[in-house]
Order: C-alpha cells, then structure tokens, then sequence
C-alpha cells in the first residue's frame, strides 16, 4: 500500500494500481482543477504548512501539541513526509497544494 494525501488527508488504503490511476486522475471542482501528482520534494514544506493548518484543531494534535500550535504541527509533518518510504502523492490545484 501506497501513502497518498487528498486534500491533507493521508490515505494508506490504496494499492499500487489505484495509485497510479488516482495520479492520472483530474477531477473538476467547482473551477478548480485537481489533479494527483507525485509529491516532489520542492513541495513537502507547503504540503506540511496545509496538513499543519487543517490538524490544529483535531482534538489529539490539541492534546499532543498544545491549542493553536500551527508551528508544532507544521514541525510533525515535516518530520513525518521526510520519513515516508516510498511513492507518496498529493492533490494539486494549478500550483498550490491541496
């Protein structure tokens, strides 16, 4: 199984081939065009900045982290896209990450 971020949310429940077809994948929303791409590198830092933004209010990073901690939980996911193995994608509109 594949790791894939949609919309910040880390998905482990997709194999090999469902990966591949989901970075094929285009799906319009509203006016914007999300599309799934392989996570570069040049990426991880607006990727984590997203995930950290849309985590700080779950009650378990509340607890882990501390309330309003934007920069513990930036500092987690950091941590944590540097240390996947293996492909790992993230859903893209235009240029910004989703």
């Amino acid at each position: 199984m594949l790791p894939v971020f949609i919309n910040g949310i880390l998905i482990h429940a997709f194999g090999v081939r469902t990966a591949q077809r989901l970075v094929r994948t285009r799906l319009m929303v509203g006016a914007a065009d999300i599309h799934i791409e392989p996570l570069r590198s040049e990426l991880a830092p607006a990727a984590a900045r997203m995930m950290a933004g849309a985590f700080v209010t779950n009650p378990l990073h509340i607890a882990a982290f501390g309330p309003s901690r934007v920069d513990r939980n930036d500092a987690f996911f950091r941590a944590g896209l540097a240390m996947m193995k293996g492909p790992t994608f993230v859903a893209m509109d235009g240029s910004r990450t989703h």
